[in-house]
């Protein structure tokens, strides 16, 4: 027996539902011939719940109007075409990769990857009957973010629900998303920090003092290691470079004679390639690092630091980078949970807000670091409290009254003022001298 489905939201004339066992037909009328029409997602497999049936329905309403045979039949191949896909959550990130990989830089496309599998296995763990991206639900969903509250940083939650959010979204697009009921957390926002002078030259005096042997850095075991941080940070400092332009710097790039280093940064070669390099010049200070990196390394040795690397060697090295930095700088800080005080990236802040506040122009220094707007370069600027003490103080020479602009009618109202609050024995006294 078929099993008649109501629903009355639905347009009239174009057909009804019908169920049977786990079943739904899609019951229309033809040349007074009754058809049934077994509903099917985009691989072929019958839909198990009304809501999916009411979606492929939706899109079938077409055959209704259909006047032969052909028609419907036709109608059906395309509607199929289009109706909602099916994809296996083991082949989501296939179909994801697929559809936005000439897009996305491979480093996002890393981080992506590795949320999402965190997902994948936490969803395994919790419902290990899900198999299909339809079945995942909103009341799932809201498991997953109530388990990531208890564990991460509300920014590390932000984060992920936005990346599975925006995976579903591509893979589904026509598809009501079971992440967009989700509200991000508020949180106190902590923008990159700017390493002060004092810390700046702190950090380059205790790298000297682990070099010398004078103090001591975990893991931190091999001499050339050690200088070769020195010369990342110090290239960071007086040059601003990302560290991943820092080690595909090239000795080739490095023009002593010129006093300047010219390269293309990696951003510009993947968003624009055809944008001309950056030239930066030599602080003295970079120039003695460097020349004596020069002398210590093999002829043979073509890159500044070390050997080129792959993305994740990449991510290894900024990640120990970033380390080596907090623990000269912060150490207190390494046990703490979420973002720490500073990072390698905080270096080109430091650069870029340096420029700023010692009264470079904006469009110099986006020259310097590759920006392709002043807009940019200002979301890079931190001012110092000295700037805008000096900036008040400087104020004062708006206000301040000069006796040589006082006219001499006002000079002289001044003085019979003061010589009518004298005593008159004074007065007396004061207009003889003047006789005499």
């Amino acid at each position: 027996m078929y099993e008649k489905t109501i629903n009355r939201r639905r347009p009239r004339g174009t057909g009804s539902i019908l169920k049977k066992g786990i079943h739904f037909y899609l019951r229309v009328r033809c040349n007074g011939e009754e058809k049934h029409i077994l509903l099917t997602d985009g691989t072929n497999i019958p839909v198990t719940t009304r809501k999916a049936a009411e979606q492929v329905a939706s899109i079938l309403q077409n055959i209704a109007g259909s006047k032969s045979v052909m028609e419907l039949e036709s109608f059906v191949k395309v509607a199929k075409l289009r109706t909602v896909k099916r994809i296996r959550l083991d082949d989501v990130w296939d179909t994801f990769h697929t559809l936005r990989a000439l897009d996305m830089a491979k480093s996002t496309l890393n981080v992506y990857r590795c949320r999402f599998n965190h997902f994948l296995k936490w969803l395994h763990s919790y419902m290990p009957t899900v198999e299909f991206t339809y079945e995942v639900t909103p009341e799932i969903v809201n498991a997953y973010w109530a388990g990531m509250r208890q564990q991460l940083t509300p920014c590390a939650i932000n984060n992920r629900i936005a990346t599975q959010r925006h995976i579903f979204k591509v893979i589904h697009p026509d598809q009501p998303n079971p992440f967009d009921h989700i509200q991000s957390l508020q949180y106190q926002r902590t923008n990159r920090n700017v390493v002060p002078s004092d810390k700046a030259k702190m950090l380059l005096l205790a790298l000297d003092d682990v070099i010398a042997g004078r103090k001591h850095l975990d893991g931190m075991r091999k001499l050339q290691e050690l200088r070769d941080y020195k010369t990342i940070f110090m290239l960071c400092l007086y040059t601003g470079l990302r560290i991943s332009d820092v080690y595909n710097l090239k000795w080739d790039s490095v023009d002593f004679k010129r006093n300047c280093i010219w390269t293309v940064p990696m951003k510009t070669q993947r968003w624009d390639p055809e944008r001309k390099g950056v030239t930066i010049p030599i602080h003295p200070e970079l120039r003695a690092e460097l020349e004596y990196q020069r002398r210590k390394q093999p002829k043979t040795c073509d890159r500044v630091i070390g050997v080129e690397l792959s993305s994740k060697q990449m991510y290894s090295i900024k990640c120990r980078c970033n380390k080596v930095l907090q623990r000269l700088l912060c150490p207190d800080a390494l046990g703490n949970k979420g973002r720490k005080p500073y990072s390698v990236h905080c270096l080109r802040h430091t650069f870029i807000s340096n420029c700023i506040n010692n009264g470079v122009p904006s469009e110099v220094v986006a020259s310097i670091v590759g920006h392709s707007s002043v807009e940019m370069t200002h979301k890079y600027t931190h001012i110092y409290d000295e700037s805008k003490v000096d900036a008040i103080n400087s104020l004062d020479s708006i206000y301040q009254v000069n006796d040589d602009n006082i006219g001499t009618d006002d000079k002289l109202y001044d003085l019979l003022t003061k010589l009518k609050a004298l005593p008159a024995g004074v007065v007396d006294l004061l207009l003889q001298a003047v006789a005499k």
